[in-house]
């Protein structure tokens, strides 16, 4: 069993993925890296509908790229105490849309898995240079509590 925030199930279900697409990964390696991210995928994609609920909740609005917050606009004959208030709600509906984020991402999840051991990811003497695995270090930074030494 593995404990982590849903900010670690998020960086490590990323870390995964690039590893995933982009290093030729041993049979082994490739099946433990996938069940994994199975694991971790509910996490991400609970985190993400929740992120679009808050986000749609504080006013933002849907398009191409994804929800945008926009800040209100002046109007020509708007005085500028109702402007400034305008824009006190909107930067206090961000702090407050700031605040719930930060919050969703410290909750703590119980992912029902083994941390991958680090030397599932070293090539035999044997494996040629140009086909040795190559991994960002960052990578294994995002994996977190899913890896062990």
């Amino acid at each position: 069993m593995i404990k982590a925030t849903v900010e670690e199930c998020r960086l490590a279900y990323g870390a995964l993925r690039r590893i995933n697409e982009e290093v030729r990964l041993p049979q082994k390696p490739a099946w433990r890296v996938s069940r994994l991210m199975g694991k971790l995928k509910p996490v991400v994609a609970a985190f993400e509908e929740t992120q679009l609920k808050l986000f749609r909740d504080a006013g933002g609005t849907e398009d191409g790229r994804g929800i945008t917050l926009k800040a209100p606009e002046r109007g020509d004959d708007e005085a500028s105490e109702a402007f400034e208030a305008k824009m006190q709600e909107y930067r206090d509906a961000i702090g407050r849309l700031n605040d719930e984020l930060r919050a969703l991402n410290r909750e703590d999840n119980e992912i029902d898995y083994d941390p991958l051991p680090m030397d599932l990811f070293v090539d035999s003497d044997k494996i040629p240079e140009e086909k040795r695995m190559r991994f960002s270090a960052n990578d294994f930074m995002d994996c977190g509590p899913f890896l062990k030494e």
